[in-house]
């Protein structure tokens, strides 16, 4: 698989969380759609076949959901930025 082909195969999807994000048709809710799109990463870094590819297509999968990442919330956020891994409390 190649970026754009996971652009067809995976664009619906992105859309969908675009269209639930929208606040008003005008805005989107940039924090939902960072939970969306980091469940997304998430599943499919954990159980690629799951999510329908193979452990070596994530790369494509990553730079696709970093294109789509970069056009809502800006070109220098990345997918593993958003991802916060914090040590639990004791």
């Amino acid at each position: 698989m190649n970026v754009e082909e996971a652009r067809v195969r995976f664009s619906p999807a992105v859309q969908e969380i675009i269209d639930n994000c929208m606040i008003e048709d005008k805005f989107i809710d940039k924090d939902l759609f960072q939970v969306y799109i980091c469940t997304i990463w998430g599943n499919a870094a954990l159980d690629p076949e799951k999510s329908g590819i193979e452990e070596s297509e994530l790369p494509v999968l990553h730079d696709f959901l970093n294109e789509e990442i970069q056009t809502v919330l800006g070109t220098k956020t990345q997918i593993l930025s958003l991802i916060h891994i914090s040590e639990p409390t004791r």
